[in-house]
């Protein structure tokens, strides 16, 4: 029987990075915010980092809502 190799557009669609443009910004987002977090943390201030640590949480809880509120 005959292999077939899938090709690279079937793992890399057009399509779903059109239809969810708020997916990498979000997830981005909320890497940078937890980076912050923990790099305060190893600082010494846990106040920033508790703080940073919460954003965390928020981010894409927001960035869910931001579109759906725009009317996206």
């Amino acid at each position: 029987m005959e292999k077939v190799e899938p090709t690279l557009e079937v793992f890399y669609e057009e399509k779903k990075r059109v239809k969810n443009p708020w997916v990498p910004v979000g997830a981005l987002l909320t890497a940078g915010v937890l980076t912050a977090g923990l790099i305060s943390f190893r600082q010494g201030n846990s106040q920033l980092g508790q703080k940073l640590m919460r954003a965390t949480c928020g981010c894409p809880r927001i960035l869910c809502g931001f579109p759906e509120g725009l009317g996206i």
